[in-house]
């Protein structure tokens, strides 16, 4: 039966006071993004004012802020390099790279034409990467804040009119980088023409000329080193295998409902995963190499494949249609967390059963062990037991002297 937990600012205040429960994390704004250091021990969170949070997961007591509020921007997004010594925070045209140490600011990342859309570090914590709506991806020197390679999305695909980069990852153990597009463009033609760009369906027609849709669904790989292209790829949205030998792609913006994955060294596609009857838009590897997710949000399905035979294993319901709808691995890839709006599912990997549900407003963030998870509920966010989805009640006192070591 499914248990719908509740969070903790729910909770008899009397009760929590006994039992000396630590206040939630919070935010002045709905928060937009969560995510735990390699080891644990740091969380940093975001809110659409700016303002980004560093917390230590042992206390549960913030360490220190970091940003300058500014007017709510639902992308305003942070992440916390792999050694936890940086974070890097983007919003709307700029970014900014915080030390994480001491709280102050060690560079910005400007010089982009519109929105940045995603910002990651490599495994190595060396680079860091952003994409923008501009169509450009840009890599920067963590550690002097030097800007090394301008990646121009459109340019190099040589179409023109396309769509910003929205994500930009790096594969092939940091040697090379990855960027996709996901843009719908809408465009005019005479209705008697027979010519169009890519995938289109025709919606409309307006003073004489047929409106019609293009999709520009693409992904780029690059060398990190050169900055020059290696393989050019279809689909979005894009993940890459944790051993840096595969990609796979959705098709959230092409007129198909299948997910393919693709060889890394040769660009060339492996295998086509068929069967979901809405356009897949989620898919991603487990951390083991072994398994594979994908979800429509078009029929709120997810389904789980054997990555090495294209199998599907099972099927699971993650919930009415919804546009916010995701899905994601564990780090142990021992579950799978499925968002629909306003409450998150985590389910067992071997047997596809449902093991809890929480209310929450964003996906829930798994820790790399998985004994924690964070879950996001408007302004706040709180520490939750990884097997049960039950609130973690921390004493008082225990948040002093905290300290980045």
């Amino acid at each position: 039966m499914l248990n719908l937990l509740c969070l903790p600012l729910l909770i008899d205040t009397a009760s929590a006071q006994s039992r000396e429960l630590i206040t939630p994390m919070r935010h002045s704004t709905e928060i937009t993004s969560a995510q735990f250091s390699s080891n644990d021990e740091l969380l940093v969170t975001a809110s659409m004012d700016g303002i980004a949070k560093l917390w230590d997961t042992k206390s549960g007591g913030m360490i220190r802020a970091f940003g300058i509020k500014q007017n709510s921007n639902l992308n305003f997004i942070a992440t916390i390099s792999t050694d936890g010594e940086l974070i890097a925070t983007i919003n709307g045209r700029g970014g900014r790279v915080w030390n994480t140490k001491f709280g102050d600011l060690a560079f910005q990342l400007l010089g982009y034409g519109d929105t940045l859309k995603a910002v990651h570090f490599s495994t190595n914590s060396k680079w860091i990467i952003t994409a923008s709506l501009d169509g450009i991806a840009k890599l920067w020197d963590a550690n002097s804040g030097k800007h090394h390679h301008l990646l121009d999305h459109n340019k190099s695909l040589q179409k023109e009119d396309l769509g910003g980069v929205t994500e930009a990852k790096f594969c092939n153990q940091d040697k090379w980088l990855i960027t996709g597009s996901n843009k719908l463009i809408e465009a005019y033609m005479l209705p008697d023409s027979t010519k169009s760009s890519g995938k289109s369906k025709t919606s409309d027609t307006t003073g004489g000329l047929k409106k019609f849709s293009r999709y520009d669904s693409s992904a780029i790989m690059w060398d990190l080193k050169s900055g020059k292209i290696v393989h050019s790829i279809v689909g979005y949205p894009i993940d890459v295998s944790y051993d840096g030998k595969f990609i796979i792609t959705g098709s959230e913006t092409m007129k198909d409902s299948s997910a393919r994955v693709w060889d890394v060294i040769t660009g060339k596609l492996i295998r086509t995963l068929k069967g979901h009857k809405g356009r897949v838009t989620s898919c991603e590897f487990s951390h083991d190499e072994k398994k594979v997710i994908t979800l429509s949000r078009e029929e709120g399905i997810c389904r789980m494949w054997d990555a090495s035979t294209g199998r599907v294993i099972f099927e699971i319901k993650a919930g009415q249609p919804n546009n916010k709808m995701t899905a994601h691995f564990s780090q142990d890839s021992k579950w799978i967390a499925t968002f629909a709006g306003d409450s998150s599912k985590t389910w067992d990997t071997a047997s596809g059963k449902l093991l809890y549900a929480v209310a929450c407003t964003r996906p829930i963030i798994f820790s790399n062990h998985r004994k924690t998870i964070v879950v996001v509920n408007g302004k706040q966010a709180v520490f939750c037991e990884g097997l049960t989805g039950k609130p973690i009640i921390f004493e008082r006192g225990s948040a002093k002297n905290i300290k980045v070591r």
